[in-house]
């Protein structure tokens, strides 16, 4: 599972630290957010699995899509749950990260 985001004006594929302002730990942010969600929806999954696949580490959080409303995790199969169940997603508002973000 791959993602690209492009920024059209710096004609450049974004990186997820590219949304974020210098020293923000938006890593743990994310995987926080990620974990209490994934566990939220009840997948018969191991908790340390999921833990371990959306735990802070920027890894983890590689396959992202940006929409008008939110950031959009993608956690390829295997990542965070059984192979199974297939490939998860975390849909966070962009209104929840509004103060972290970079300023254009």
């Amino acid at each position: 599972m791959a993602s690209s985001n492009y920024d059209r004006r710096a004609r450049r594929v974004l990186a997820l630290s590219d949304l974020f302002r210098p020293g923000v730990d938006y890593v743990k942010q994310l995987s926080d957010i990620a974990i209490a969600s994934l566990q939220d929806q009840e997948l018969s999954s191991d908790p340390d699995w999921i833990r371990r696949g959306a735990g802070p580490v920027e890894s983890n959080f590689k396959v992202f899509t940006l929409t008008e409303t939110d950031l959009v995790l993608h956690f390829p199969k295997y990542q965070v749950t059984a192979g199974a169940q297939g490939p998860q997603r975390v849909e966070i508002p962009l209104k929840d990260f509004a103060g972290l973000f970079r300023q254009r």
